[in-house]
């Protein structure tokens, strides 16, 4: 406050404290009663939950996120997944070592014993060879007898088993068993992935067995070897469950939780479209978000807000008039004036709202600027026209539509249009300046949203209207506002 020269605790007019306090209250007054009649007409839901759509259902409002947050994977989804992802590990197989070295250990002594066997006759040879697993008859025990053949079928036994069983022989039932085509084949600590049906079993260890061997030239000796080779045969390559099974709990552990990130201001659904699954699940986490942070009920930090929103975004008005338009500033009526045209543009943003959710362009910020272009000028109303675009489009129910876009471009095509009329009879210019402004706005949001041809126009049908109703109107309340 200035202070007026020798008189204690008054400003340049006179005024002390208190009617200084009292002459900017009486003048701000009006934007406290605008601030507060838009929230009452644009509230805060009292339940901040996403509504309950369906898939296939056409939403009747856009839905946007207004926070970030994640949708998270059902039980079953998860296990689902995490079952694929197990399945998919390729089962581990070892070669067992200690299994070819027993196999050999078991060959040099059937044969160290053979050779007292040997001595003992037909029976003790087929006993022998009985308990070792081999059933042979009396043919293939009098061709043991003789020493000379017995290391002739040890060598062929010997070369056959060691060269099969350090490739590695695997159970053919398990084999077959396997769905998988490849398999993770471990040599200590080596691994390598192999096909399947790579790998040798016992019919191929005894179709080995069936070749011609070195110094076994007949029949009986082949008929030992292929029985000896099958009485000794173990598997060198074995499954190991444990390792599968930690490699496939390490893959089900490691599925992600996470369904869908949803960053704050994503739109989940879109006024007029149909929900899809994805949006569904999005509905489905943001409600859950909300109950889960206590958000889903109207809190009175909320409500202080949503005043102070529209409190902020009408002072920058207020503060133009009081360092640029003084002379308006300090007349009461002006500012009450100005008070109810915000008024009167709010109310009827609000109730086209609700009669017509999905036509944004119906605010009717125009009227508002091109009234005000006539009282004062074109400055006042483009300042104007955007402040009531952003308070508007910055209300929850027109949050995340093209309020703010479709108000800036029809108050300031507006004001600009009215700076060319002369007289008021020529208003028709300001129209076809407004219609103009709507129609290229259409045009920029249909290509950026990808909209249809027919609702490109229709928007600038609408706007079109909007252009002229707001003209009309203006003419209409324009000896009103004049006094």
């Amino acid at each position: 406050m200035a202070v007026r020269p020798g008189v204690p605790g008054r400003d340049v007019a006179g005024r002390t404290w208190a009617g200084w306090v009292a002459y900017h209250a009486w003048r701000w007054l009006p934007l406290v009663a605008v601030a507060v009649l838009t929230y009452l007409v644009f509230p805060l839901p009292t339940h901040l939950a996403a509504p309950v759509l369906q898939v296939g259902e056409v939403s009747e409002r856009t839905v946007t996120a207004p926070f970030f947050f994640v949708v998270p994977k059902s039980d079953a989804e998860r296990g689902f997944e995490g079952e694929a992802k197990a399945l998919a590990a390729r089962p581990v197989y070892r070669f067992a070592a200690a299994g070819y070295d027993s196999v050999m250990i078991q060959v040099d002594t059937f044969f160290a014993q053979l050779d007292g066997a040997a001595r003992a006759g037909v029976d003790q040879v087929r006993d022998l060879a009985g308990a070792a697993g081999a059933r042979i008859g009396r043919t293939e025990a009098e061709y043991l007898l003789d020493a000379a053949k017995r290391r002739v079928v040890k060598a062929a036994l010997d070369t056959l088993l060691r060269a099969s069983l350090l490739q590695g022989v695997a159970d053919a039932s398990a084999i077959r068993a396997e769905s998988s085509r490849l398999v993770a084949l471990r040599r200590g600590e080596a691994e390598r992935l192999v096909s399947r049906d790579s790998i040798l079993t016992f019919p191929d260890l005894m179709a080995r067995a069936e070749e011609p061997r070195a110094g076994v030239a007949d029949e009986i000796g082949r008929r030992v070897v292929r029985q000896l080779t099958a009485a000794f045969y173990r598997p060198t390559i074995v499954p190991d469950p444990v390792l599968t099974n930690l490699r496939r709990e390490a893959l089900r552990a490691s599925i992600d939780t996470v369904k869908y990130s949803v960053p704050a201001g994503e739109r989940i659904v879109v006024a007029r479209q149909r929900v899809t699954p994805e949006a569904r699940d999005k509905l489905v986490g943001l409600g859950d978000e909300l109950r889960r942070r206590g958000q889903d009920t109207l809190r009175p930090r909320a409500i202080i807000g949503g005043f102070l929103y529209n409190a902020i975004i009408l002072s920058t008005f207020w503060l133009l008039l009081l360092l640029y338009r003084r002379e308006s500033y300090e007349q009461l009526h002006e500012m009450v004036f100005l008070g109810a045209l915000f008024a009167v543009v709010v109310l009827l943003s609000a109730g086209l709202e609700r009669l017509f959710p999905w036509r944004t362009e119906l605010t009717p910020i125009p009227f508002a600027a091109i009234l005000l272009t006539m009282l004062y000028n074109g400055r006042t109303a483009v300042f104007a026209a955007l402040t009531l675009a952003i308070l508007i489009g910055g209300q929850w129910a027109l949050r995340e539509s093209n309020a703010v876009f479709f108000g800036m471009v029809g108050g300031v095509a507006a004001a600009l249009g009215m700076r060319v009329v002369r007289r008021r009879r020529h208003l028709y210019v300001t129209v076809g300046v407004v219609a103009g402004a709507y129609t290229l706005a259409a045009l920029a949001m249909g290509l950026l949203g990808a909209w249809t041809t027919g609702a490109i126009v229709s928007t600038a049908i609408t706007g079109s209207i909007v252009a002229l109703t707001s003209a009309s109107f203006a003419l209409l309340v324009m000896p009103v506002a004049e006094q």
